[in-house]
């Protein structure tokens, strides 16, 4: 046990599951049964860890799936469990269809002199290669290993391993908030505040970030800037001398026709106040004292999404969180481990046949898409599945549904990437 060591360098995982599928597949094709791996996720790829050591772990349990399997499938399915800026915790799911484990067997299948009963060493020559020594290599990198299984019906062995993510995926983060800065400082603020206190905060938090802005003393100041200057987005306190916020956003959306987002800025955090900024033409509001996580969450949330083709709905985060930017990260990185175990759980059904799986899995993804408000003409494939009268190949919905993912989690990265600390703030 002293002598086993664990070795840490940069592996990529995609060779690791190249080199697994080369290995395995020619042999469970010589048996006559199923081998694939699926990997629920394209990025991170690059980890620091012990890339020998997992090899060694994987090959120990898919080969004892093979000796045990002699019909049906075995599925190496592959998840990010746990996700941070610098660490990744990621699972290892290998099921197969073979002989299985007695229930009175399964608490001592991983200790070292567990023997087989007879009639399984005649048949397939012991109990495999031995799983206390895969279980020693999981520990030993303060991982966890444990096995579901039904005699006769096959196993499910998990294996979770942390590892840290490589600096150029990190880089990659750091290009992100990068990019994001330098839209900041092509941005153009309107600052519409009387109150010298609100606008000098207002003014260290714009300087901090490099983002050019404008002041109005009063609504008067702010109709002469909007008519000769193109603003990204306005501030708009609502109580100010000659002419208040409502009458200025009023008159910036019917005499000047400008549809620049407005944000109010109001010491009455009241519903109805609410209602009356949003009638005059605002677009949301922010109560006093201001909050900088909050006002930056709103600044993105009508400065980003120009893009007509976005999916993921960034007011209704915004709303469901409270503007919590805590939650909505936490909501984003759920989103980035549950959805791809949901579409492999859904394809597990296809290939199943089970129609009660698979509808219910349809159903949840509905729900899961729901929380990042995605709009529901873009589920239709989860409608069709999950309201389908018989089961039916739906090809062509899980087609669609792997682009739609695919999709989701790009946005749902950048915005994850946007809620990143900046620096120098």
């Amino acid at each position: 046990e002293g002598m086993v060591r664990i070795e840490k360098s940069k592996f990529i995982l995609r060779d690791v599951i190249v080199n697994i599928e080369n290995s395995f597949k020619p042999k469970a094709e010589e048996k006559n049964i199923g081998f694939e791996i699926v990997q629920s996720f394209s990025t991170p790829s690059v980890f620091f860890g012990d890339e020998y050591r997992l090899t060694q772990i994987l090959n120990n349990l898919i080969s004892n799936a093979l000796k045990f399997t002699s019909k049906g499938k075995i599925l190496l399915q592959i998840y990010i469990k746990h996700l941070t800026h610098t660490a990744c915790t990621l699972e290892f799911r290998l099921s197969d269809t073979g002989i299985g484990i007695a229930e009175e067997k399964i608490n001592t299948v991983f200790e070292r002199f567990e023997q087989a009963d007879t009639d399984t060493t005649r048949r397939y020559g012991g109990t495999g290669l031995g799983l206390s020594i895969v279980k020693q290599l999981v520990e030993l990198q303060h991982g966890t290993i444990s096995v579901q299984s039904k005699l006769y019906e096959g196993s499910i062995f998990t294996v979770q391993l942390p590892f840290d993510i490589m600096e150029d995926i990190i880089r990659h983060n750091e290009i992100a908030a990068e990019n994001k800065i330098e839209k900041e400082k092509r941005m153009h603020v309107l600052i519409v505040e009387d109150n010298r206190i609100n606008q000098q905060l207002l003014e260290h938090w714009f300087a901090n970030r490099g983002i050019h802005y404008s002041i109005a003393q009063n609504g008067k100041d702010a109709l002469r800037l909007v008519r000769d200057t193109v603003f990204d987005i306005i501030l708009m306190d609502i109580q100010m001398p000659e002419m208040d916020g409502y009458d200025t956003t009023i008159s910036i959306r019917t005499e000047l026709n400008v549809s620049v987002p407005i944000i109010a800025m109001t010491a009455h955090a009241l519903p109805f106040e609410k209602e009356k900024c949003m009638a005059c033409g605002m677009n949301d509001y922010l109560s006093k004292p201001l909050s900088e996580k909050e006002l930056f969450l709103l600044i993105d949330t009508y400065t980003n999404p120009l893009n007509p083709g976005a999916l993921i709905d960034r007011a209704y985060l915004n709303e469901l969180s409270n503007r919590n930017s805590s939650f909505i990260s936490e909501l984003l990185q759920q989103f980035l481990i549950q959805a791809p175990q949901e579409l492999n759980d859904l394809k597990r059904a296809l290939a199943m046949q089970d129609n009660t799986l698979l509808k219910a899995t349809a159903h949840s993804m509905k729900t899961t898409f729901g929380y990042l408000g995605i709009d529901k003409n873009h589920l239709t494939a989860l409608e069709n599945i999950e309201h389908a009268g018989s089961l039916q190949p739906f090809e062509k919905e899980v087609e669609l549904l792997e682009e739609l993912l695919e999709k989701v989690m790009e946005e749902a990265t950048e915005i994850l990437n946007g809620l990143m600390p900046l620096p120098n703030i």
